[in-house]
């Protein structure tokens, strides 16, 4: 019996692929705008500039590369040490952000 081999996950809108341990990201050839014409486009748009703060996060703390679940953590931890040091109030920035994302998808489901 032949060993299967796991296929790497990609998020196609953010050029993330996980194979394995390795984490790989390329920088898509267009990043796309925020145009207010088409929701999914809108995003994708999001979800890339998120991506690139990510990318930028993790070339800084984890240049060898950690899952995309676990970085996406490991920078809303750093996000929360940067709140208290900043006398934000982090959970009232949640719900904001909450707010933001509910009204951002609306038009796509």
């Amino acid at each position: 019996m032949s060993k299967k081999t796991k296929k790497p996950k990609t998020y196609p809108a953010l050029a993330w692929t996980q194979d394995g341990d390795d984490l790989i990201y390329e920088l898509p050839a267009t990043i796309a705008h925020i145009t207010g014409e088409d929701a999914v486009q809108d995003n994708t748009a999001r979800a890339q500039f998120a991506a690139l703060a990510l990318k930028a996060f993790s070339d800084r703390v984890s240049p060898l590369g950690e899952e995309l679940p676990t970085l996406i953590g490991d920078l809303i931890a750093d996000l929360m040490h940067l709140c208290d040091a900043a006398g934000i109030d982090f959970t009232d920035r949640v719900r904001n952000g909450r707010m933001h994302y509910d009204a951002e998808i609306l038009d796509v489901f």
